[in-house]
């Protein structure tokens, strides 16, 4: 019986040590989850009916990279709002190991820099869209049968060199021979209900602050239907650089916001619900267009479209003529696209057209007073190309003058020597972006005379301007009119008012709309007749007519000469005699002291 007893006692005594064991090895395995903290951890997961496997773990120089791109959970600059990450995080990098932001004095808003300890830490934030795009393309397997493609192999696309750095993500490089890359416009294939991110390479930053591209799911950038512009609201958008976006819901080119930089690339990223979508710097203007635009001028009252001759590609060289009396009443020059890549400036000169040859009684009374000649697109092969220069400086007689400058030459020959009037010149070119107002004047003509002259007209675009409710510069610079350029060659040859302008559509206090830069032309057209009628014309007249008077006696001197040996070359003509006539000037100066 004793020994029944000590038996039943060791068999309870293990089967205790048994329980206990099992009860803590269950305690250090943990339990299971309720189902409260179940649901938290699916609603913190990203709803992903297509997930791809876990990716390889990263290895040790990815784990580096990726440290130096954490999106930071929330910076907060000074006035900014707060922005917050999503759940997601597209490095795979636990916010706790985030190096703690430090928000330093000074910093401006639109700086949008999150400052770290490190500085070889410091990012620019992206916008949540580009967070949003990586994680998209993360969690969902890409469209395989309809890839993401860019293409620039049409008509005044500049030329690109294309690198793809994911299914949704390219990197562009502009290839073209000139050193000034002012200019991209690019096709994007395979993009209905996809966020593409797309870095310039090589960007000017301190040029580009404040750059909004526009895009478009335009079937033709040559169709004038393609840009009609309705009016829009006067609301303004802080875009993700900080410009201030104008309403562009009245036209079928929109900004793009969310703009910002890396290192040398200019980065933007947009949504696009169209599968092909045109991306560019700013609104085009191709040569097509320019072509069909002033075709449709042909039935318009008191309006003649000219070719004065064909570029050395064969494309027409065509100007647009607008007034009723050429030979009483003041003339004035207004030419676009000295720098084909300076799109900006056509929409202007179109404007001017537009506004002139209209119905208004404005118009119809100021055709009355003025002629206007104007040029949408000085150089259509340079255009077709989207480089930045070709024949800017070519309106001197070397040799290497071209057939463009030679037919320009010709025309403005002609027109002088019947009797027609040449009183001013605007010649309009566009800055990047971040650069000035929404226009200023660049350079001035020499000569103190010349030069107030140049002053006081520059005083009343300034108050025009302002008063039409655009932001212009106040300064008139000191850099002198170059005069081989055509407004120069002009203004030596002939005697008009060379006056320079750059405009700006994408200052970043507030950007225009198409519509907007079209009501530029016509502010220029109207404060242009006001000074021609004002009380600096007498001045004005009186420098033209000395300079005709001594274009009539080199023609005198010359012109004989150069008919006798059949020359008829305009820019050899001009420049030859002007030339022969300082030196015989320099000759009587010495003989006669």
């Amino acid at each position: 019986m004793n020994k029944r007893l000590k038996l039943i006692s060791i068999f309870l005594s293990a089967a205790l040590v048994c329980a206990l064991t099992i009860a803590f090895l269950h305690s250090k395995s943990g339990s299971k989850p309720q189902p409260a903290e179940l649901i938290a951890t699916q609603a913190d997961r990203v709803a992903a009916p297509q997930r791809k496997p876990p990716p390889p773990a990263p290895t040790t120089q990815q784990q580096s990279t990726a440290a130096r791109r954490i999106r930071l959970a929330t910076v907060r600059t000074e006035g900014a709002p707060e922005k917050s990450t999503p759940s997601t995080n597209p490095s795979n990098i636990p916010a706790k190991s985030a190096p703690k932001a430090l928000i330093l004095p000074g910093v401006s808003n639109t700086d949008r820099v999150a400052y770290i300890p490190n500085a070889a830490d410091r990012v620019k934030i992206e916008p949540p869209l580009e967070l949003r795009r990586v994680a998209e393309e993360r969690d969902f397997m890409p469209d395989s049968a309809n890839p993401i493609t860019i293409a620039s192999d049409f008509e005044c696309a500049s030329p690109l060199e294309v690198k793809k750095i994911s299914p949704t993500h390219f990197s562009v490089k502009i290839v073209t021979d000139s050193k000034v890359k002012n200019w991209f416009m690019f096709r994007v294939d395979g993009a209905a209900g996809k966020t593409v991110r797309i870095d310039i390479e090589d960007a000017n930053w301190g040029k580009w602050n404040s750059l909004n591209p526009v895009y478009s799911n335009v079937e033709s950038i040559d169709d004038l239907a393609s840009f009609e512009s309705k009016p829009a609201s006067d609301k303004l958008v802080e875009a993700y650089n900080g410009a201030k976006l104008s309403d562009t819901s009245g036209q079928a080119w929109k900004y793009i916001s969310d703009v910002w930089n890396e290192g040398k690339s200019f980065c933007f990223v947009q949504r696009f619900e169209d599968d092909q979508v045109f991306v560019a710097m700013r609104c085009p203007y191709t040569v097509k267009y320019n072509e069909l635009y002033l075709a449709s001028l042909a039935n318009r009252i008191g309006v003649r479209v000219i070719e004065v001759g064909k570029s050395k590609e064969g494309r027409p060289l065509q100007l647009v003529q607008i007034g009723e009396d050429a030979k009483k009443n003041p003339c004035i020059v207004m030419y676009a696209r000295e720098h084909p890549s300076e799109h900006d400036t056509s929409w202007a000169v179109q404007g001017a057209i537009e506004w002139l040859s209209g119905n208004s009684s404005e118009a119809i009374a100021l055709r009355k007073q003025i002629t206007l000649i104007a040029i949408p697109l000085l150089d259509p092969d340079g255009a077709s190309k989207g480089v930045y220069e070709r024949i800017t400086q070519k309106f001197v007689y070397d040799g290497k003058e071209g057939p463009e400058s030679r037919a320009y030459a010709a025309f403005f020959k002609n027109w002088v020597l019947s009797g027609n009037r040449l009183d001013l010149t605007l010649n309009l070119h566009n800055v990047e972006s971040g650069e000035g107002a929404h226009l200023f004047c660049p350079a001035t003509e020499v000569g103190s005379e010349r030069k107030l002259l140049a002053a006081s007209f520059q005083s009343l675009i300034i108050h025009e301007f302002a008063r039409h409710g655009f932001l212009p510069g106040t300064k008139l610079a000191d850099s002198r009119t170059t005069w081989f350029r055509l407004s120069g060659y002009l203004a030596l040859m002939y005697g008009p008012l060379a006056m320079p302008y750059e405009i700006n559509s994408q200052h970043r206090e507030r950007h225009l709309t198409l519509r907007e830069l079209q009501d530029m032309g016509s502010v220029f057209i109207n404060t242009s007749a006001m000074y021609l009628a004002g009380p600096q014309s007498e001045s004005l007249a009186s420098s033209i007519s000395d300079a005709r008077e001594r274009h009539s006696g080199r023609m005198a001197l010359y012109g004989s000469v150069f008919a006798e040996h059949g020359i008829s070359n305009a820019l050899q003509i001009e420049w030859v005699s002007w030339q022969r006539n300082i030196e015989r000037t320099r000759e009587f100066e010495a003989t006669h002291p």
